[in-house]
């Protein structure tokens, strides 16, 4: 049985760099990818990512992509990454399913010279109770 765990952040960074170089930026940064995860477990998320950046106006279908799978602090990141002519990285996308994951990764990555496009992060609200 699949439960459905639901995304509570996404990013987008523009990097220009290297493949080499951003694997190189995200294992400082204290991310590391992920060689056995399964990208296809993740293709809903994934549409669900596109389909948001979209509607911001952060279209990069276009664009050649590559999925990768990312864990930071024993937490799982989804990432697409976008190349652009010459073979080189123009933007990546990251989704994670933890509160607050997304903005300590994105601090570390500015500091290594990407530019943050966008840092959204969802939280639950807690219902609130009548006080009948």
């Amino acid at each position: 049985m699949r439960v459905y765990r639901p995304l509570t952040g996404l990013a987008a960074f523009k990097v220009g760099k290297d493949r080499a170089v951003v694997a190189i930026d995200l294992l400082v940064s204290g991310a590391r990818m992920e060689a056995r995860a399964s990208v296809r477990k993740y293709s809903r998320h994934h549409r669900i990512v596109d389909a948001t950046l979209k509607s911001l106006g952060l279209e990069l279908k276009g664009m050649p992509s590559e999925e990768v799978t990312l864990k930071y602090r024993k937490r799982l990141i989804l990432c697409t990454l976008y190349y652009g002519d010459g073979g080189r990285i123009e933007y990546a996308v990251m989704a994670s399913f933890s509160p607050g994951t997304l903005s300590r990764l994105a601090k570390k990555l500015e500091e290594a010279g990407w530019k943050r496009l966008l840092l959204l992060e969802f939280k639950p609200v807690k219902a609130l109770q009548s006080s009948d």
